[in-house]
């Protein structure tokens, strides 16, 4: 049985990828590929992210989409 993450120990951030937050985490972020792989709507939201708020080129973009999602 997974346990719940304790907020109180845990040290990473916590929320939603934003474009503010890739560029402090990975400030080469325009050299970098990036993986999405999940529920469609998720890795959709992340290919957005990627390809038109940080203008990077489709070839650093890898993605798939986990079935049995509507």
């Amino acid at each position: 049985v997974d346990k719940p993450i304790n907020r109180a120990s845990w040290k990473g951030r916590i929320g939603f990828i934003n474009s503010g937050m890739v560029k402090r985490e990975i400030p080469d972020y325009s050299k970098r590929v990036f993986y999405a792989c999940g529920p469609p709507r998720m890795v959709d939201s992340m290919r957005f992210l990627l390809s038109n708020e940080l203008k990077l080129d489709q070839q650093q973009i890898k993605w798939e989409h986990f079935s049995g999602y509507d």
